[in-house]
């Protein structure tokens, strides 16, 4: 009679290698299914996490006036990436983006979707939700694969910090008077203050 089959899998398989599976029926009376090709299926084996970077802002930028879109990379094989998120924290005030306002306190839970997967993009919010000048903001990310049925998750990284300021700075001069007469100085001294 008809029905449906199982195999106990006790064995390990390696991540990143393909596997073939082939079945053959044989009834009670030896009679031995001929089927050219053979009932099959072929499948990779996955379980190695993506691996997501941010790209912008860059390791180098330490402080930006600028930051209109967040955006980097990410990688995984055999699988492919499924998607990338975002964890983004105002540090300075304890801080993180829900994708609609900004909730206290900061953790690490609250994720956001980026735009892409290989090549992921984040429009950084604006309006009353923009980044404040002079506070530090941390920017981390996630990526997912696209193995079933349960894909494989890469631990929270990234840690790009960055401090958005957009307050100019202010010069003064310390040792020459608006409006004195001089015949010779040595130097004329001041001081940057940043606001």
């Amino acid at each position: 009679g008809a029905g449906s089959w199982t195999y106990p899998w006790s064995g390990s398989l390696i991540s990143g290698v393909s596997y073939y599976v082939s079945a053959t029926a044989t009834d009670g009376g030896t009679n031995e299914e001929n089927t050219t090709p053979a009932r099959a299926s072929n499948f990779w084996w996955d379980t190695t996490a993506p691996v997501s970077t941010v790209t912008v802002p860059s390791p180098a930028t330490l402080y930006t006036a600028s930051l209109p879109t967040l955006s980097g990379n990410a990688s995984d094989a055999p699988a492919g990436v499924l998607d990338v998120q975002i964890n983004l924290q105002n540090v300075t005030d304890n801080l993180v983006w829900t994708g609609a306002a900004w909730s206290s306190p900061i953790d690490t839970n609250t994720l956001v979707p980026a735009a892409g997967t290989t090549n992921w993009t984040y429009t950084v919010p604006t309006g009353a939700n923009g980044l404040g000048s002079g506070k530090t903001y941390r920017i981390r990310t996630r990526g997912r694969d696209l193995a079933t049925p349960t894909a494989n998750v890469e631990a929270l990284g990234g840690n790009r910090d960055v401090v958005f300021d957009t307050s100019p700075p202010v010069a003064t001069v310390a040792n020459v008077n608006t409006g004195s007469y001089y015949s010779n100085f040595t130097v004329v001294a001041g001081t940057p203050m940043p606001m």
